[in-house]
């Protein structure tokens, strides 16, 4: 009764089942399987998405978003912002299969993204290639491996000091045979061919077993970090409770923030005071959370992590931003002291500072404060506003 639960608790829960059962596993796995020779690859991020948009539109006629519904409608509204359809497929893609467990990702010292096969992917993989039929199948070397484990078995488990010393004698008497054999000229035995091709293959298929092993043993490590990470949120989330604050990790992003709990009425303790950010000071937070939505969905165009801009830079995005007919002059005029609100209130953070120029380093967590879908209503409402006055 239980291996039936646990067969159906794979079924349910296995990423390697849930790649297999893609209506779109084709093409997903010949991709993988591109991008990853021989299994054994890792590939930084930018080239992989690079990768999946050439793969992309090389393959647009069998690429379909049948297993992502919700694809299609987060498309549409990157378009709306300029970013390229297949740019955005190939982030979404990618983040998805990370998220059900068909690839894995680590960060280096440099703070460099890289994926690799995650240890399901490897097993669904290998176990598709032990299904080809193969030309030749031997039996010789497979009943010799159980012949020895079995006579090792018998040996290794007999606690009787005499027939242990019975077992080497018997041993040291057969390699004394062969020596003699040798001595007298007796031909040496080499393998044939069909002796070594099922070997060597058996030799293949263990050393593939054992590296499948250690990404599983990897992969566990990071389920135990990852739970330990969880403990030490439940303990903070029960201690700020108490006084109605609550805990938000957006580990995908690298940031936490504590938000102030809300009763069906939108009230709180007022543990923290609400501030006014003031509307250009939300202006300059919209063209942000649009830079950095801009440069999320084209990796391949940039080689960082993080987005940087000068206070030239926003300068110049918000003269492209604003439409004739909103006082300009005035806003610019004022520019430096709303972007000093919006690094005060942390959504900016100055990294570098030259003569009159100042780099910032856009903080995701501004990603909170602006939705896609807040970002969208506010550039509805600023184009409304502008064609009122």
């Amino acid at each position: 009764m239980n291996s039936i639960h646990n067969l159906q608790n794979t079924l349910t829960n296995s990423p390697s089942v849930a790649l297999l059962c893609l209506k779109n596993k084709e093409w997903v796995i010949q991709f993988f399987v591109e991008v990853f020779p021989n299994q054994q690859a890792n590939i930084s991020s930018d080239k992989l998405h690079l990768a999946l948009i050439g793969y992309i539109e090389k393959n647009i006629e069998v690429v379909d978003d049948i297993d992502e519904p919700d694809l299609i409608e987060s498309i549409n509204f990157y378009q709306e912002l300029s970013a390229p359809p297949y740019e955005i497929k190939a982030k979404r893609y990618i983040q998805r299969w990370t998220n059900r467990g068909f690839l894995s990702n680590y960060q280096d010292e440099q703070g460099s993204i890289f994926f690799e096969l995650s240890s399901h992917t490897h097993k669904t993989l290998d176990w598709l290639h032990s299904l080809k039929k193969e030309e030749y199948v031997g039996t010789e070397s497979k009943f010799k491996n159980i012949f020895n484990q079995l006579k090792e078995l018998v040996e290794n488990t007999n606690g009787d000091v005499e027939k242990r010393i019975q077992f080497l004698e018997q041993k040291k008497l057969e390699i004394d045979q062969q020596i003699q054999l040798l001595q007298i000229g007796d031909n040496l035995a080499v393998y044939e061919e069909y002796q070594i091709t099922p070997r060597f293959k058996e030799l293949n298929q263990s050393a593939k077993e054992l590296l499948s092993d250690f990404r599983e043993v990897e992969d566990n490590f990071k389920v135990i970090t990852k739970n330990i990470y969880q403990q030490h949120a439940e303990g903070i989330q029960d201690y700020i409770g108490k006084i109605g604050l609550e805990l938000i990790i957006k580990k995908d992003e690298g940031f936490a923030f504590v938000k102030q709990l809300e009763d069906s009425e939108g009230n709180t303790l007022g543990l923290i005071s609400r501030r006014q950010i003031g509307f250009e000071a939300s202006i300059v937070l919209v063209v942000l959370r649009h830079s950095l939505e801009e440069f999320d969905s084209n990796p391949a165009q940039y080689q960082a992590s993080e987005k940087f801009m000068t206070n030239l830079q926003i300068r110049e995005e918000l003269e492209l931003f604003l439409q004739e007919g909103y006082n300009r002059l005035k806003f610019k005029k004022d520019l430096d002291n709303y972007i000093k609100t919006v690094e005060d209130l942390g959504y900016l953070k100055k990294v570098a500072e030259k003569d009159l120029e100042k780099t910032y380093q856009i903080q995701r967590i501004i990603k909170e404060k602006i939705s896609l879908d807040i970002l969208q209503e506010f550039k509805e409402k600023l184009s409304e506003y502008i064609k009122s006055i």
